[in-house]
């Protein structure tokens, strides 16, 4: 979606391809928006007759039809994530043999804007080190490594709420 100077989305172009697609569907049809939005914009689509979830799709540039036909998991946003997911929609998703995770629609669409915040987290952290690398004569090519077998990066990341950390400062070194 188009963002604005602000950082505001225009979700009318989402909204009038949900309205004519919706026009097409049949009776039992699964409408599935794909589209990073904001939280409450699936729950707010909700109406009667119409079944609708949020799945989250995390492409790579380069890799899309790998993550298409292998996908890690599947994150799908539901209005009541305790109901079943529609047989079709199921059978689909398990074909893949990966971990489905229904959620609500809210925490789906979270989801999504926290896994982007993230890998810019990473990026942006990356990118700071690897600065800091050539300023003192490290060699990041070395470190990576050491990141990529802690524990508590990746898998077994922490990722529960809890008290904050000081912030380092790199001024002494």
């Amino acid at each position: 979606m188009p963002t604005d100077d602000r950082g505001g989305s225009d979700l009318a172009p989402l909204d009038a391809l949900l309205a004519t697609v919706d026009a097409a569907l049949g009776k039992d049809a699964v409408l599935v928006i794909l589209s990073q939005v904001p939280p409450g914009f699936t729950r707010a689509r909700l109406k009667p007759g119409r079944i609708l979830h949020y799945q989250v799709e995390t492409l790579v540039f380069g890799r899309a039809v790998e993550r298409a036909t292998l996908p890690e998991r599947f994150i799908v946003g539901c209005a009541d994530p305790a109901k079943p997911l529609p047989p079709a929609m199921e059978t689909f998703l398990k074909a893949f043999g990966c971990p489905i995770l229904p959620m609500r629609l809210e925490s789906a669409e979270l989801a999504k804007i926290s896994i982007n915040m993230c890998l810019v987290a990473a990026v942006s952290v990356t990118n700071v080190l690897a600065d800091l690398c050539e300023r003192i004569n490290a060699d990041w090519s070395e470190i990576a490594p050491a990141l990529k077998l802690d524990k508590r990066i990746g898998q077994f990341a922490y990722l529960a709420p809890g008290l904050g950390l000081a912030a380092v400062t790199w001024s002494a070194i």
